[in-house]
């Protein structure tokens, strides 16, 4: 991948994880169609936007989806024969987040021993491909040389609850793509201490994205999930050779944890390096409809209004027409149709709870 005047290594390899419901924003999401397969802002879906930023750089090949067994088929369906080469894993349980990169590095460590594995989710925004780009670039080549684990960290413009932290000796003022040694990650803050964090200057969000050569990241996880990493290093000796069913069967409660809780936490008692690149890439995880308006997106579809402010519209077919009405998230997916208040929209999900009991099928 070129990066202004560098070059990303073609040992580079892009595990895209590719898993969740994405419940919230039902009901354009539902069980077999879930946020990652949605277009939200424009006629791509979210997974297209995430292969493609790698893909027009790198071989289809280095990019690999993990997901579940029920969603390859209609992931594969929605990126169609454009990115025929991109590789599945599908997995036969959800086991959170370690599970899943474990396996994917295990896979890509077979299939390139050199490699550098860069973790990304599957359904967020980036606003700006060229810092993005630079940033990735610099964890890649600090990964490479600096024998560690490396995030990508948001710097943080609004003092955000919702998102987990991590704390840096000092956030450059300046956005130069700099690997920065971690001194904690911390669980996401309370309003007051989300204040302070942005005030502190040392502090950014942990956007779910890591870098690392993959002899390194499994390493990491034998030295912070001991149990975990022996079992599937055991599956993938075993004369019978590797089977996901049979190595997920065995995962305990204990390690169906997040990397963030299962490895990244634990890594700096355990000796491992952990460094951070802050950037400010116009990043969005888009957790709600409400981030739409952080993205410009407030409508989709064929929507007319009167009168009417600060509310996000979505139809996929016939006019939804507002009159004298604000701050409100209006959603039509085919025959089913959500009203919602903007400040209770997060919480979609109790609300399917009712759905549920009288309409599953609209899941």
């Amino acid at each position: 991948m070129i990066v202004g005047a560098a070059k990303f290594p073609d040992t580079l390899h892009v595990l895209i994880m590719a898993g969740g419901s994405g419940t919230r924003f039902w009901p354009k999401s539902r069980s077999k169609k879930p946020k990652q397969l949605l277009a939200l802002w424009d006629d791509k879906t979210l997974i297209e936007h995430t292969v493609e930023r790698f893909a027009k750089h790198l071989p289809q090949k280095n990019i690999w989806i993990v997901t579940t067994e029920a969603l390859v088929a209609p992931t594969r369906e929605v990126l169609g024969a454009k990115y025929k080469d991109v590789r599945f894993l599908g997995e036969p349980a959800a086991k959170n987040t370690a599970a899943c990169i474990l396996w994917g590095t295990h896979e890509i460590a077979r299939a390139d021993a050199g490699a550098t594995v860069a973790v990304m989710p599957a359904d967020h925004y980036i606003g700006d491909e060229d810092a993005f780009g630079h940033a990735v670039l610099e964890a890649v080549v600090n990964s490479t040389f600096g024998g560690g684990l490396v995030t990508l960290g948001i710097r943080p413009n609004r003092p955000e609850t919702g998102y987990g932290y991590i704390e840096l000796p000092e956030v450059p003022k300046k956005s130069v793509p700099k690997a920065i040694a971690v001194k904690a990650f911390v669980e996401k803050p309370d309003l007051r201490t989300a204040i302070r964090y942005l005030e502190s200057g040392k502090y950014v969000w942990n956007a779910g994205m890591f870098i690392f050569a993959a002899k390194t990241g499994l390493d990491a996880f034998a030295k912070t999930m001991p149990e975990l990493a022996k079992l599937f290093n055991d599956a993938y000796s075993s004369s019978a050779g590797f089977s996901a069913a049979a190595a997920y069967g065995k995962i305990e409660k204990r390690d169906a944890v997040s990397v963030d809780y299962g490895v990244m936490e634990p890594a700096l008692s355990k000796g491992i390096a952990v460094s951070t690149v802050p950037v400010e890439c116009g990043w969005n995880d888009v957790g709600s409809f409400p981030a739409l308006e952080e993205i410009d997106c407030t409508t989709k579809g064929d929507v007319v209004v009167l009168e009417s402010h600060s509310n996000i519209v979505q139809t996929d077919t016939g006019l939804v027409a507002l009159l004298g009405v604000n701050d409100l998230v209006v959603v039509r997916d085919g025959d089913v149709v959500l009203v919602a208040s903007k400040e209770r929209a997060q919480d979609v999900k109790a609300l399917l709870e009712k759905v549920r009991a009288k309409h599953p099928e609209k899941l």
